[in-house]
């Protein structure tokens, strides 16, 4: 690696700094949560804006900018001739609760650090990669590959906008990833959605039901009406710590305060909807044959790994498979338990959907709405693993090497992608940060602003090793 190329990469990156924030900050004020159902754009009015916004801001910073078809867009300094890739999101996952420090599209810089959804997931990244093209640009490093950034807007919630470029227009030779950790992600663990239904109905002691607000975040909070029945009076005296209680005529809310995470590592937080089901079971707080309903849901958050539904399995490649319950709702008295699956990348995805709908049925469960992106590889034998993998431990000093990710990214839709970095750092401690806060997907997220560059320097440095190697 050219530690005097990556020495100049840094500090131009540094001289930048109150630029990128603004600009990641103007992305961050705009709710880009996809929603298919608000026509007639497909990911929504919010993404919509968001790519509005980022293309101008694009022009702005003199790129050329191309939407297409509003499925995503693209940012690059050269539109000719081969080039690398790089994709970002500008959508987020829904707000969630509990933001203390700032609102959700209200990004704050505090003590270094930029507050607000999708600071660093993704559009942190995303603004900092236009400057690592632009970086490269100013200082006259002679490449073979034009550079381009792709602006995605639908990575949180199916990756429509990547298939759908995919499908329709030219891949990069090779595309780098800024949404997972350093070194390299080389291969991602595929993720199965599913809906479990219950065939019975709850009685109507329960009033409603409803917990968490993605598939991929940890509920941080759940929630029910119940009847005021005796059962559900004696409970109120020996509620845990954690589910509050609000009485109002003849109905009682119980409400369960979790911990927000990310669902590619449910072991981080702590569910919600758990708690939830697991107090009204032991609780006694319903009829046995509601027991029962709400017994099943409980098993399944028991753990993490799948046990509660026959799949707890592992490989060496990729780790343990997970699994949570992160969505549920009451409709026409039946119970949903929404199930978000991260199996090794060895795995048969269709064996696993047959084993969760064999113990749904056994517990009285219908499955549904099953989606199942695969699991993603680009060989590890491929010299560009091992020396991008050498670039990130140059500049950190560390012997990390490279792995496979519970996270979704779009290298799972992209062709010859792989993931790389900004993650992997060690970043300062924002002492105002209460545990359960500050990471993607939770309340306060939060990015330190020079580690962010830091990592910006080191992507530089890998697109001109890749440069060299594809």
């Amino acid at each position: 690696m050219d530690r005097e190329l990556h020495a100049k990469a840094l500090e131009w990156l540094r001289s930048r700094r109150e630029d990128i924030v603004s600009d990641i900050s103007r992305l961050v004020r705009i709710r880009s949560v996809a929603d298919y159902n608000d026509p007639p754009y497909p990911m929504g009015g919010g993404c919509k804006r968001v790519l509005d916004e980022a293309l101008k801001l694009g022009r702005e910073r003199g790129f050329i900018a191309r939407n297409y078809e509003d499925y995503c867009g693209s940012l690059c300094l050269k539109d000719e001739g081969p080039f690398i890739g790089f994709w970002g999101h500008l959508d987020v996952v829904p707000e969630g609760v509990d933001w203390e420090i700032t609102g959700p599209y209200e990004p704050l810089e505090r003590d270094g650090f930029l507050v607000g959804r999708g600071v660093g997931d993704n559009k942190g990244p995303t603004v900092g990669t236009m400057y690592v093209i632009q970086c490269l640009k100013e200082l006259g490093v002679p490449l073979k590959h034009n550079l381009k950034l792709f602006l995605g807007i639908d990575e949180e919630h199916g990756m429509k906008d990547a298939v759908y470029y995919a499908s329709h227009y030219e891949s990069a030779d090779m595309t780098l990833v800024a949404d997972s950790g350093f070194p390299v992600s080389y291969g991602e663990k595929g993720i199965i959605s599913v809906d479990l239904w219950s065939n019975r109905r709850l009685s109507d002691t329960v009033v409603s039901l409803k917990g968490g607000v993605a598939s991929n975040v940890v509920p941080a909070e759940a929630s029910c009406v119940l009847k005021r029945v005796p059962s559900v009076e004696r409970a109120l005296e020996k509620l845990p710590e954690n589910i509050a209680a609000a009485v109002e005529g003849d109905t009682v809310t119980l409400t369960a305060h979790g911990t927000a995470a990310h669902s590619a590592g449910p072991d981080k937080g702590v569910n919600a909807i758990w708690l939830l089901m697991r107090a009204l079971v032991d609780l006694h707080a319903l009829s046995p044959e509601d027991e029962a309903i709400l017994a099943f849901p409980a098993i399944v958050n028991d753990t993490t790994n799948g046990k509660g539904v026959g799949i707890d399995i592992s490989d060496e490649l990729s780790g343990a498979l997970t699994c949570s319950g992160t969505v549920s709702e009451l409709k026409d008295g039946k119970l949903k338990l929404h199930l978000n699956i991260r199996y090794p990348v060895t795995a048969d995805g269709d064996d696993l959907r047959r084993r969760v709908t064999a113990y749904a049925s056994a517990n009285c469960y219908t499955l549904a709405n099953a989606t199942d992106s695969k699991p993603a590889y680009f060989p590890r034998e491929n010299p560009i693993i091992d020396a991008l993998t050498a670039v990130y431990n140059d500049v950190s000093g560390k012997d990390t090497k490279p792995f496979v990710m519970s996270g979704g990214t779009y290298a799972r839709k992209i062709p010859r992608a792989v993931g790389f970095g900004p993650g992997g750092f060690d970043a300062p401690t924002a002492e105002w940060l209460r545990p359960g806060h500050g990471g993607g997907h939770a309340p306060d997220e939060a990015i330190h602003i020079d580690t962010l560059l830091q990592a910006m320097a080191v992507l530089a440095m890998g697109v001109v090793e890749a440069d060299g190697m594809v």
